[in-house]
């Protein structure tokens, strides 16, 4: 989304000129990989080479490199001896500020409102429920929508089917005739360590008619090679908020460090 884009490259500037890391991105690692450690925003760079990388991908904004207290919950998420409540707790956490994020380029109508002292005061409200409607995997569904609601209220969560082998949508019948006329897309998928999901997504709304920058996808985490394909998906440049970007994926297919399959530690 336009004013996504606007926010991330203005954050890039500012970081680079502060000294400060920016979204940057290593190569996907296929093949083996040795068991290392790696360090907090190992994949996103920094200096010139995050500045470049920033250039190239300005419909991207990360979290991590601007926002300690970002690192920290997602050093949390990713030791696996954080289970259960914890776990579900930081992770919603982190998904709420992107749910904000997300939510930054939302039109707002002028309104006023009295304060409990009885003051008038005049300011700014978007209609959520009218303009934002999000578009989930049936598999992430039951993860996906309550967060979101905690975050935005009565939001409308439309529940697509996708194919386990070719992540093509199968089923997209509850997607909402004026879906087009939205002012906003949400398409959540919390970790991708490969693109096609989310294109597939991406690509049942636009034959729908819905305008790519319109669109925002929402991720907690994902591969250096899925943003690339981000950045230059067909149809036009779409915004897309992340956590954090991974270093690469693994002979297996995890990534790399990675943080478990999320909906069976979420579930916990």
């Amino acid at each position: 989304m336009r004013a996504i884009a606007r926010t991330g490259a203005r954050a890039a500037a500012a970081a680079a000129a502060a000294g400060l890391s920016v979204a940057g991105g290593l190569a996907a690692c296929q093949g083996a990989s040795e068991k290392r450690s790696f360090e907090a925003c190992e994949a996103i760079g920094d200096g010139f080479r995050a500045a470049v990388w920033a250039k190239r991908h300005e419909n991207i904004t990360v979290l991590e490199p601007e926002n300690d207290q970002i690192g920290r919950l997602l050093t949390a998420l990713r030791d696996r001896r954080t289970t259960g409540a914890d776990f579900r707790q930081i992770a919603d956490r982190l998904m709420s500020l992107l749910f904000e994020l997300a939510l930054a380029s939302v039109d707002t109508d002028e309104v006023t409102v009295t304060t409990p002292e009885g003051y008038g005061y005049t300011g700014t409200m978007p209609f959520l429920s009218r303009s934002v409607v999000a578009v989930v995997s049936k598999d992430d569904a039951s993860i996906l929508a309550e967060a979101l609601r905690r975050t935005m209220g009565d939001v409308e969560v439309c529940k697509v089917t996708c194919d386990d082998t070719s992540k093509a949508v199968t089923d997209s019948s509850s997607l909402p005739a004026d879906l087009s006329e939205r002012d906003l897309v949400l398409v959540l998928v919390p970790v991708m360590n490969d693109h096609h999901r989310c294109e597939h997504l991406v690509e049942a709304l636009t034959q729908r008619g819905v305008d790519a920058g319109s669109i925002v996808v929402v991720a907690l985490t994902m591969s250096p090679a899925v943003a690339d394909k981000l950045s230059k998906i067909e149809g036009g440049a779409i915004g897309v908020v992340s956590a954090t970007i991974d270093s690469g994926v693994d002979h297996r297919g995890f990534l790399m460090p990675g943080l478990g399959v999320f909906h069976e530690r979420y579930g916990e």
